[in-house]
Protein backbone atom coordinates (compact mmCIF):
# COMPACT_ATOMS: atom_id res chain seq x y z
CA UNK A 1 0.00 0.00 0.00
CA UNK A 2 2.77 2.61 0.82
CA UNK A 3 4.83 1.86 -2.24
CA UNK A 4 1.88 2.67 -4.59
CA UNK A 5 1.19 6.06 -2.65
CA UNK A 6 4.90 6.65 -3.08
CA UNK A 7 5.10 5.94 -6.79
CA UNK A 8 1.85 8.81 -7.13
CA UNK A 9 4.41 11.21 -6.19
CA UNK A 10 8.29 10.57 -7.59
CA UNK A 11 9.42 13.26 -9.41
CA UNK A 12 6.64 15.35 -7.62
CA UNK A 13 6.94 18.51 -5.05
CA UNK A 14 5.98 18.77 -1.03
CA UNK A 15 5.20 22.18 0.72
CA UNK A 16 6.05 21.74 4.64
CA UNK A 17 3.97 24.67 6.64
CA UNK A 18 3.90 25.08 10.49
CA UNK A 19 0.63 25.43 12.71
CA UNK A 20 1.81 27.87 15.67
CA UNK A 21 0.39 26.96 18.94
CA UNK A 22 -1.85 29.65 18.85
CA UNK A 23 -3.00 29.55 15.69
CA UNK A 24 -6.31 27.75 13.93
CA UNK A 25 -5.67 23.47 13.51
CA UNK A 26 -8.11 22.28 11.50
CA UNK A 27 -7.57 20.87 8.58
CA UNK A 28 -8.96 21.82 4.97
CA UNK A 29 -8.87 20.21 1.23
CA UNK A 30 -6.36 22.03 -0.49
CA UNK A 31 -8.46 20.90 -3.72
CA UNK A 32 -11.48 19.48 -4.72
CA UNK A 33 -11.63 15.63 -5.98
CA UNK A 34 -12.35 12.30 -4.83
CA UNK A 35 -10.61 10.85 -1.89
CA UNK A 36 -8.26 7.91 -2.76
CA UNK A 37 -6.43 7.26 0.40
CA UNK A 38 -7.31 8.59 3.78
CA UNK A 39 -5.51 7.09 7.24
CA UNK A 40 -4.51 8.00 10.81
CA UNK A 41 -0.64 7.09 11.50
CA UNK A 42 -0.04 6.49 15.19
CA UNK A 43 3.09 7.64 16.59
CA UNK A 44 5.42 8.50 19.17
CA UNK A 45 4.32 11.58 21.59
CA UNK A 46 7.31 13.44 22.26
CA UNK A 47 9.72 11.98 19.91
CA UNK A 48 13.27 13.10 19.94
CA UNK A 49 16.48 11.68 18.28
CA UNK A 50 19.58 11.67 20.53
CA UNK A 51 21.48 13.53 17.78
CA UNK A 52 19.63 16.59 17.34
CA UNK A 53 18.58 16.60 21.33
CA UNK A 54 21.91 16.70 21.87
CA UNK A 55 22.70 19.24 19.38
CA UNK A 56 23.19 22.21 22.15
CA UNK A 57 25.13 20.16 24.65
CA UNK A 58 26.21 23.02 27.25
CA UNK A 59 22.48 23.30 27.73
CA UNK A 60 21.05 19.40 27.64
CA UNK A 61 22.01 16.63 29.24
CA UNK A 62 21.55 12.95 27.87
CA UNK A 63 19.11 13.09 31.50
CA UNK A 64 15.60 13.46 31.61
CA UNK A 65 15.83 16.23 34.55
CA UNK A 66 18.49 18.45 32.48
CA UNK A 67 16.28 18.36 29.52
CA UNK A 68 13.59 19.70 31.78
CA UNK A 69 15.75 22.02 33.72
CA UNK A 70 17.58 23.56 29.83
CA UNK A 71 13.80 23.65 27.91
CA UNK A 72 12.76 21.80 24.86
CA UNK A 73 15.95 23.14 22.51
CA UNK A 74 15.86 19.18 21.42
CA UNK A 75 12.46 19.47 19.62
CA UNK A 76 12.57 22.27 17.97
CA UNK A 77 15.77 20.69 16.19
CA UNK A 78 14.14 17.52 15.10
CA UNK A 79 11.32 18.78 12.83
CA UNK A 80 12.53 16.69 9.91
CA UNK A 81 12.11 13.51 12.19
CA UNK A 82 8.79 14.55 14.00
CA UNK A 83 7.53 14.14 10.54
CA UNK A 84 8.47 10.90 10.27
CA UNK A 85 7.46 9.71 13.99
CA UNK A 86 5.09 11.69 15.00
CA UNK A 87 0.68 10.90 14.66
CA UNK A 88 -0.11 11.55 11.08
CA UNK A 89 -3.08 12.23 9.27
CA UNK A 90 -3.11 11.71 5.22
CA UNK A 91 -5.44 12.44 2.77
CA UNK A 92 -5.02 11.59 -0.70
CA UNK A 93 -7.42 13.66 -2.92
CA UNK A 94 -7.23 12.52 -6.66
CA UNK A 95 -8.08 16.11 -8.64
CA UNK A 96 -9.55 16.17 -12.18
CA UNK A 97 -6.58 18.86 -13.18
CA UNK A 98 -3.45 18.32 -11.11
CA UNK A 99 -4.04 14.11 -10.28
CA UNK A 100 -2.89 12.95 -6.51
CA UNK A 101 -2.93 15.84 -3.83
CA UNK A 102 -1.90 14.66 -1.01
CA UNK A 103 -2.13 16.48 2.64
CA UNK A 104 -0.21 15.32 5.28
CA UNK A 105 -0.81 16.43 8.99
CA UNK A 106 1.52 16.19 11.60
CA UNK A 107 0.61 16.07 15.29
CA UNK A 108 4.40 17.14 16.64
CA UNK A 109 5.88 16.61 20.06
CA UNK A 110 2.79 16.78 22.49
CA UNK A 111 -0.01 16.99 19.96
CA UNK A 112 -0.57 12.88 18.83
CA UNK A 113 -3.98 13.81 17.87
CA UNK A 114 -4.66 13.93 13.90
CA UNK A 115 -8.43 13.74 13.87
CA UNK A 116 -10.51 12.81 10.71
CA UNK A 117 -13.68 13.94 10.24
CA UNK A 118 -16.21 10.73 9.66
CA UNK A 119 -16.98 11.66 6.19
CA UNK A 120 -13.54 11.10 5.03
CA UNK A 121 -12.97 7.98 7.13
CA UNK A 122 -15.74 6.37 5.31
CA UNK A 123 -13.99 6.62 2.08
CA UNK A 124 -13.51 2.68 1.54
CA UNK A 125 -17.13 2.31 2.05
CA UNK A 126 -19.01 4.50 -0.53
CA UNK A 127 -17.24 7.14 -3.07
CA UNK A 128 -16.12 10.79 -0.69
CA UNK A 129 -15.86 13.38 -3.05
CA UNK A 130 -14.87 16.61 -0.93
CA UNK A 131 -14.95 20.66 -2.34
CA UNK A 132 -12.03 22.73 -2.01
CA UNK A 133 -11.76 24.10 1.52
CA UNK A 134 -13.69 21.87 2.66
CA UNK A 135 -13.28 21.21 6.46
CA UNK A 136 -11.36 17.12 6.14
CA UNK A 137 -10.15 17.09 10.27
CA UNK A 138 -8.28 18.58 12.91
CA UNK A 139 -5.90 18.68 15.46
CA UNK A 140 -7.17 18.65 19.43
CA UNK A 141 -4.37 21.24 20.91
CA UNK A 142 -1.06 22.91 19.81
CA UNK A 143 1.19 23.73 17.26
CA UNK A 144 1.61 20.90 14.58
CA UNK A 145 2.89 20.47 10.94
CA UNK A 146 1.35 19.93 7.96
CA UNK A 147 2.49 19.15 3.95
CA UNK A 148 0.48 19.17 0.71
CA UNK A 149 2.35 17.03 -2.14
CA UNK A 150 2.15 17.25 -5.54
CA UNK A 151 2.65 15.12 -8.19
CA UNK A 152 4.79 15.08 -11.08
CA UNK A 153 1.86 15.58 -13.31
CA UNK A 154 1.38 18.93 -11.19
CA UNK A 155 4.87 19.89 -11.30
CA UNK A 156 5.19 19.86 -14.91
CA UNK A 157 2.25 22.42 -15.39
CA UNK A 158 4.10 25.20 -13.95
CA UNK A 159 7.51 26.53 -14.96
CA UNK A 160 9.38 27.14 -11.60
CA UNK A 161 9.16 28.52 -8.57
CA UNK A 162 6.21 26.44 -8.12
CA UNK A 163 5.23 27.61 -4.78
CA UNK A 164 4.63 31.38 -4.26
CA UNK A 165 7.35 32.36 -1.63
CA UNK A 166 6.36 35.64 -0.82
CA UNK A 167 2.72 33.86 0.72
CA UNK A 168 4.80 31.02 2.21
CA UNK A 169 6.79 33.85 4.01
CA UNK A 170 4.27 35.49 5.39
CA UNK A 171 0.99 34.24 7.62
CA UNK A 172 -1.08 31.87 5.45
CA UNK A 173 -5.01 32.89 5.84
CA UNK A 174 -7.49 30.30 5.25
CA UNK A 175 -8.61 30.13 1.38
CA UNK A 176 -5.47 31.98 0.49
CA UNK A 177 -3.57 30.49 -2.56
CA UNK A 178 -0.44 29.24 -2.14
CA UNK A 179 0.41 28.38 -5.90
CA UNK A 180 -1.12 29.75 -9.22
CA UNK A 181 -1.43 27.34 -11.86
Amino acid sequence: KESTLVEMFKGGTAAQFFFDATKYHHYHAPVSGKIIHAENVKGILYAIDEQNGMRNKENNTKDLDGWLKYGQKGLLDTQVYLAHVSSRSVVVINNKLLGPVAVVLVGMTEISSCLLDQKIKGYQDQPTYVEKGEHIGNFQYGGSSGLIVLSKKAVQMKKEPFWDMNLLSDDIKLGEPIIKL
